[in-house]
Protein backbone atom coordinates (compact mmCIF):
# COMPACT_ATOMS: atom_id res chain seq x y z
CA UNK A 1 0.00 0.00 0.00
CA UNK A 2 1.42 3.41 -0.96
CA UNK A 3 0.19 6.78 1.24
CA UNK A 4 1.55 9.81 1.48
CA UNK A 5 1.50 12.18 4.24
CA UNK A 6 -2.07 13.56 4.10
CA UNK A 7 -1.35 17.03 6.19
CA UNK A 8 -0.91 18.85 3.17
CA UNK A 9 -4.03 18.52 1.52
CA UNK A 10 -6.00 19.20 4.26
CA UNK A 11 -4.48 22.43 5.50
CA UNK A 12 -4.35 23.80 2.09
CA UNK A 13 -8.08 22.89 1.53
CA UNK A 14 -9.33 24.08 4.40
CA UNK A 15 -7.07 27.59 3.81
CA UNK A 16 -8.66 27.64 0.37
CA UNK A 17 -12.20 27.03 1.87
CA UNK A 18 -11.69 30.17 4.04
CA UNK A 19 -10.34 32.54 1.97
CA UNK A 20 -12.51 31.77 -1.29
CA UNK A 21 -15.97 29.73 0.20
CA UNK A 22 -17.04 26.40 -0.52
CA UNK A 23 -19.01 27.29 -3.75
CA UNK A 24 -15.89 28.06 -5.93
CA UNK A 25 -14.19 25.09 -4.26
CA UNK A 26 -16.66 22.65 -5.75
CA UNK A 27 -16.06 24.08 -9.33
CA UNK A 28 -12.43 22.75 -9.66
CA UNK A 29 -12.67 19.33 -9.72
CA UNK A 30 -9.92 16.68 -9.85
CA UNK A 31 -8.51 13.03 -8.90
CA UNK A 32 -7.07 13.23 -5.06
CA UNK A 33 -7.07 9.17 -4.34
CA UNK A 34 -7.11 6.73 -5.98
CA UNK A 35 -7.70 3.18 -4.54
CA UNK A 36 -6.68 -0.20 -6.46
CA UNK A 37 -8.49 1.00 -10.30
CA UNK A 38 -11.02 3.31 -8.37
CA UNK A 39 -10.58 7.38 -8.06
CA UNK A 40 -11.63 9.15 -5.58
CA UNK A 41 -12.23 12.91 -6.97
CA UNK A 42 -12.69 16.44 -5.42
CA UNK A 43 -15.98 16.61 -5.95
CA UNK A 44 -17.07 13.21 -3.84
CA UNK A 45 -15.14 14.99 -0.88
CA UNK A 46 -16.99 18.13 -1.50
CA UNK A 47 -20.48 16.18 -1.03
CA UNK A 48 -20.02 14.85 2.52
CA UNK A 49 -18.22 17.82 3.53
CA UNK A 50 -20.82 20.60 2.34
CA UNK A 51 -23.38 19.86 5.20
CA UNK A 52 -20.54 20.16 7.44
CA UNK A 53 -19.00 23.03 6.27
CA UNK A 54 -22.01 25.03 6.70
CA UNK A 55 -22.83 24.02 10.19
CA UNK A 56 -18.72 24.90 11.04
CA UNK A 57 -19.05 28.00 9.69
CA UNK A 58 -22.11 28.69 12.11
CA UNK A 59 -19.95 27.96 15.21
CA UNK A 60 -16.11 28.63 14.45
CA UNK A 61 -14.02 30.95 12.72
CA UNK A 62 -10.24 31.83 11.83
CA UNK A 63 -7.66 29.58 13.08
CA UNK A 64 -10.46 27.18 15.00
CA UNK A 65 -12.85 26.75 12.03
CA UNK A 66 -9.45 25.83 9.51
CA UNK A 67 -8.42 23.19 12.25
CA UNK A 68 -11.87 21.33 12.48
CA UNK A 69 -12.38 21.47 8.45
CA UNK A 70 -9.37 20.05 8.33
CA UNK A 71 -9.83 17.09 11.03
CA UNK A 72 -13.31 16.70 9.00
CA UNK A 73 -11.62 16.35 5.61
CA UNK A 74 -9.53 14.01 6.84
CA UNK A 75 -12.16 12.06 8.80
CA UNK A 76 -14.32 11.72 5.28
CA UNK A 77 -11.52 10.75 3.32
CA UNK A 78 -10.51 8.17 5.53
CA UNK A 79 -14.03 7.07 4.99
CA UNK A 80 -14.24 7.30 1.47
CA UNK A 81 -11.49 5.05 0.71
CA UNK A 82 -12.70 2.50 3.04
CA UNK A 83 -16.14 2.18 1.28
CA UNK A 84 -14.32 1.76 -2.02
CA UNK A 85 -12.60 -1.06 -0.73
CA UNK A 86 -15.60 -2.98 0.91
CA UNK A 87 -17.35 -1.91 -2.44
CA UNK A 88 -14.65 -3.62 -4.07
CA UNK A 89 -15.08 -6.32 -2.25
CA UNK A 90 -18.43 -6.14 -2.58
CA UNK A 91 -17.21 -6.76 -6.33
CA UNK A 92 -15.44 -9.66 -5.57
CA UNK A 93 -17.87 -11.62 -3.93
CA UNK A 94 -20.71 -10.83 -6.57
CA UNK A 95 -22.70 -8.93 -3.78
CA UNK A 96 -25.44 -7.05 -5.63
CA UNK A 97 -28.77 -4.54 -4.47
CA UNK A 98 -31.94 -5.03 -6.39
CA UNK A 99 -33.91 -1.94 -7.83
CA UNK A 100 -36.71 -2.93 -5.10
CA UNK A 101 -33.99 -2.67 -2.44
CA UNK A 102 -32.88 0.64 -3.71
CA UNK A 103 -36.47 1.83 -4.16
CA UNK A 104 -37.82 0.18 -1.33
CA UNK A 105 -35.08 2.46 0.75
CA UNK A 106 -35.41 5.51 -1.08
CA UNK A 107 -39.10 5.54 0.00
CA UNK A 108 -38.41 4.87 3.97
CA UNK A 109 -35.78 7.97 3.37
CA UNK A 110 -39.10 10.49 1.81
CA UNK A 111 -41.52 9.44 4.09
CA UNK A 112 -39.27 10.50 7.09
CA UNK A 113 -40.27 14.43 5.91
CA UNK A 114 -43.58 15.76 5.82
CA UNK A 115 -43.63 16.86 1.81
CA UNK A 116 -42.09 17.16 -1.19
CA UNK A 117 -40.49 20.32 -0.23
CA UNK A 118 -38.60 19.47 3.03
CA UNK A 119 -37.47 16.64 1.22
CA UNK A 120 -36.04 18.86 -1.86
CA UNK A 121 -34.33 21.24 0.84
CA UNK A 122 -32.93 18.13 2.79
CA UNK A 123 -31.71 16.79 -0.22
CA UNK A 124 -30.00 20.75 -1.13
CA UNK A 125 -28.52 20.80 2.27
CA UNK A 126 -26.95 17.78 1.23
CA UNK A 127 -25.38 18.97 -1.63
CA UNK A 128 -27.17 15.81 -3.71
CA UNK A 129 -29.93 15.24 -5.78
CA UNK A 130 -32.33 11.93 -6.00
CA UNK A 131 -30.12 9.96 -8.30
CA UNK A 132 -27.00 10.83 -6.46
CA UNK A 133 -29.07 9.64 -3.58
CA UNK A 134 -29.86 6.44 -4.85
CA UNK A 135 -26.70 6.18 -6.12
CA UNK A 136 -25.41 6.32 -2.24
CA UNK A 137 -28.31 4.16 -1.34
CA UNK A 138 -27.09 1.18 -3.41
CA UNK A 139 -23.44 1.45 -2.11
CA UNK A 140 -24.70 1.98 1.25
CA UNK A 141 -27.14 -1.49 1.08
CA UNK A 142 -23.70 -2.99 -0.83
CA UNK A 143 -21.49 -2.17 2.25
CA UNK A 144 -23.82 -3.21 4.67
CA UNK A 145 -24.18 -6.73 2.98
CA UNK A 146 -20.61 -6.98 2.76
CA UNK A 147 -19.99 -6.03 6.37
CA UNK A 148 -22.63 -8.05 7.44
CA UNK A 149 -20.43 -10.95 8.28
CA UNK A 150 -18.93 -8.51 10.95
CA UNK A 151 -21.53 -8.59 13.69
CA UNK A 152 -22.12 -12.03 13.11
CA UNK A 153 -18.80 -12.91 14.30
CA UNK A 154 -18.88 -10.64 16.91
CA UNK A 155 -21.76 -11.91 18.52
CA UNK A 156 -20.85 -15.22 18.51
CA UNK A 157 -17.57 -14.12 20.57
CA UNK A 158 -20.36 -12.74 23.10
CA UNK A 159 -21.20 -15.19 25.94
CA UNK A 160 -24.22 -14.70 28.76
CA UNK A 161 -20.99 -15.62 31.03
CA UNK A 162 -19.45 -12.66 29.49
CA UNK A 163 -22.03 -9.90 30.05
CA UNK A 164 -22.74 -11.45 33.85
CA UNK A 165 -19.27 -11.12 34.26
CA UNK A 166 -18.84 -7.35 32.80
CA UNK A 167 -21.46 -6.35 35.31
CA UNK A 168 -19.99 -7.56 38.14
CA UNK A 169 -16.63 -6.06 37.25
CA UNK A 170 -18.18 -2.06 36.62
CA UNK A 171 -20.90 -2.09 38.87
CA UNK A 172 -19.87 1.56 39.27
CA UNK A 173 -21.28 2.42 36.10
CA UNK A 174 -24.37 1.36 36.84
CA UNK A 175 -25.06 3.43 40.07
CA UNK A 176 -27.47 5.96 40.27
CA UNK A 177 -28.19 9.00 42.41
CA UNK A 178 -30.90 9.91 44.27
CA UNK A 179 -33.10 11.87 42.29
CA UNK A 180 -36.90 13.41 42.91
CA UNK A 181 -39.48 14.26 40.79
CA UNK A 182 -40.54 17.92 41.42
CA UNK A 183 -43.66 19.47 40.70
CA UNK A 184 -42.74 23.46 40.89
CA UNK A 185 -45.05 26.77 40.63
CA UNK A 186 -42.73 30.04 40.08
CA UNK A 187 -44.42 33.67 41.10
CA UNK A 188 -41.59 35.87 39.15
CA UNK A 189 -40.31 38.90 40.86
CA UNK A 190 -41.71 41.85 40.25
CA UNK A 191 -39.25 44.39 42.01
CA UNK A 192 -41.96 44.83 44.67
CA UNK A 193 -41.89 42.04 47.17
CA UNK A 194 -45.07 43.20 49.10
CA UNK A 195 -47.22 42.44 45.67
CA UNK A 196 -45.07 39.41 45.15
CA UNK A 197 -45.15 38.02 48.62
CA UNK A 198 -48.94 38.28 48.25
CA UNK A 199 -49.41 36.51 45.03
CA UNK A 200 -47.31 33.89 46.32
CA UNK A 201 -49.51 33.42 49.04
CA UNK A 202 -52.77 33.18 47.57
CA UNK A 203 -51.42 30.58 45.03
CA UNK A 204 -49.69 28.47 47.92
CA UNK A 205 -53.55 28.97 49.97
CA UNK A 206 -55.22 27.54 46.77
CA UNK A 207 -53.15 24.84 47.04
CA UNK A 208 -53.22 24.03 50.66
CA UNK A 209 -57.43 24.00 50.15
CA UNK A 210 -57.01 21.34 47.98
CA UNK A 211 -56.62 22.55 44.79
CA UNK A 212 -55.36 20.06 42.22
CA UNK A 213 -51.32 21.41 42.41
CA UNK A 214 -50.77 21.06 38.41
CA UNK A 215 -53.81 22.89 37.22
CA UNK A 216 -52.99 25.75 39.92
CA UNK A 217 -49.40 25.90 38.00
CA UNK A 218 -50.96 26.17 34.76
CA UNK A 219 -52.91 28.84 35.43
CA UNK A 220 -50.39 30.67 37.71
CA UNK A 221 -46.79 29.86 37.49
CA UNK A 222 -44.32 31.87 35.44
CA UNK A 223 -41.89 29.21 34.94
CA UNK A 224 -40.85 27.24 32.18
CA UNK A 225 -42.90 24.56 32.65
CA UNK A 226 -46.22 26.29 33.70
CA UNK A 227 -47.94 24.77 30.63
CA UNK A 228 -47.35 20.91 31.66
CA UNK A 229 -48.28 21.15 35.17
CA UNK A 230 -44.34 22.92 36.58
CA UNK A 231 -43.50 19.11 35.94
CA UNK A 232 -39.98 19.37 36.37
CA UNK A 233 -39.45 15.36 35.95
CA UNK A 234 -36.94 13.58 37.92
CA UNK A 235 -33.73 15.72 39.62
CA UNK A 236 -30.43 14.81 40.79
CA UNK A 237 -28.71 16.75 43.34
CA UNK A 238 -27.46 20.30 41.38
CA UNK A 239 -29.57 20.24 38.84
CA UNK A 240 -32.07 23.26 40.31
CA UNK A 241 -31.24 26.31 41.90
CA UNK A 242 -29.96 25.37 45.49
CA UNK A 243 -33.30 26.92 47.31
CA UNK A 244 -35.31 24.29 45.50
CA UNK A 245 -32.57 21.38 45.73
CA UNK A 246 -31.89 21.32 49.34
CA UNK A 247 -36.14 21.88 49.96
CA UNK A 248 -36.91 19.09 47.10
CA UNK A 249 -35.11 16.31 49.14
CA UNK A 250 -36.10 17.19 52.63
CA UNK A 251 -39.62 16.81 51.28
CA UNK A 252 -41.43 13.84 51.62
CA UNK A 253 -43.47 12.27 48.81
CA UNK A 254 -46.51 14.23 48.34
CA UNK A 255 -45.59 16.89 50.25
CA UNK A 256 -45.91 20.67 49.29
CA UNK A 257 -43.69 22.88 50.08
CA UNK A 258 -43.42 26.34 52.46
CA UNK A 259 -42.87 29.24 50.06
CA UNK A 260 -39.38 29.15 49.00
CA UNK A 261 -37.12 32.52 47.96
CA UNK A 262 -34.80 32.93 45.67
CA UNK A 263 -33.34 35.73 43.63
CA UNK A 264 -36.05 34.75 40.90
CA UNK A 265 -39.36 34.86 42.80
CA UNK A 266 -41.28 32.68 45.29
CA UNK A 267 -41.01 28.93 44.35
CA UNK A 268 -43.40 26.36 45.44
CA UNK A 269 -43.04 22.87 45.46
CA UNK A 270 -44.45 19.51 45.55
CA UNK A 271 -42.65 15.91 45.14
CA UNK A 272 -44.43 13.27 43.46
CA UNK A 273 -42.19 10.76 43.84
CA UNK A 274 -38.90 9.57 45.14
CA UNK A 275 -35.65 7.49 43.72
CA UNK A 276 -33.44 6.36 46.35
CA UNK A 277 -29.51 5.72 45.72
CA UNK A 278 -28.84 2.32 43.86
CA UNK A 279 -27.24 0.11 41.75
CA UNK A 280 -29.39 -1.10 38.85
CA UNK A 281 -29.63 -3.93 38.86
CA UNK A 282 -28.69 -6.92 36.28
CA UNK A 283 -32.41 -7.64 34.55
CA UNK A 284 -32.11 -3.56 33.56
CA UNK A 285 -28.84 -3.63 31.81
CA UNK A 286 -28.29 -6.84 30.18
CA UNK A 287 -29.08 -5.72 26.81
CA UNK A 288 -26.96 -1.86 27.29
CA UNK A 289 -24.07 -4.55 28.88
CA UNK A 290 -25.06 -6.59 25.53
CA UNK A 291 -24.64 -3.60 23.13
CA UNK A 292 -21.06 -2.70 24.82
CA UNK A 293 -19.36 -6.01 23.96
CA UNK A 294 -21.09 -6.19 20.79
CA UNK A 295 -19.75 -2.95 19.97
CA UNK A 296 -16.04 -3.55 20.80
CA UNK A 297 -15.91 -6.83 19.71
CA UNK A 298 -17.48 -5.64 16.26
CA UNK A 299 -15.09 -2.55 16.21
CA UNK A 300 -11.91 -5.15 16.63
CA UNK A 301 -12.88 -7.31 14.11
CA UNK A 302 -13.61 -4.73 11.88
CA UNK A 303 -10.46 -3.09 11.91
CA UNK A 304 -8.80 -6.81 11.35
CA UNK A 305 -10.47 -7.09 8.24
CA UNK A 306 -10.26 -3.52 7.11
CA UNK A 307 -6.36 -3.74 7.72
CA UNK A 308 -6.28 -6.88 5.29
CA UNK A 309 -7.72 -5.03 2.76
CA UNK A 310 -5.69 -1.96 2.77
CA UNK A 311 -2.65 -4.08 3.45
CA UNK A 312 -3.13 -5.86 -0.01
CA UNK A 313 -4.38 -2.76 -1.84
CA UNK A 314 -3.35 0.24 -3.88
CA UNK A 315 -4.20 3.64 -1.89
CA UNK A 316 -2.51 7.02 -3.10
CA UNK A 317 -3.60 10.04 -1.83
CA UNK A 318 -2.49 13.28 -4.11
CA UNK A 319 -1.48 16.34 -2.78
CA UNK A 320 -3.40 19.11 -4.29
CA UNK A 321 -1.33 22.49 -2.79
Amino acid sequence: MKCIKLTGIFVAVSLFLLQNGLRAYIDEDRIIARVNNDIITLSELNERLQPIVAKYEQSYSGAELLENLAKAEEYWLSQLIENKLILQEAHRQGITVSKEEIEDRFAQIKDDFDNDLQFKIFLESQGMNIDQLKRNIEDNLKITKTTMHIRQKAQQKISPIDVVRYYEDHKDEFAEEPKVHVLHILIRSTGDDESDLAKATKVLDLIKSGEDFKAVAQEYSQGPHAARGGDLGFLSHGQHIPEIDKAAFSLQVGEVSDLIKSPLGYHIIKIKQKKKERVKPFVEVQDEIQSRLLKDKAKNIWDDWMNGLKTKSFIEIYNTR
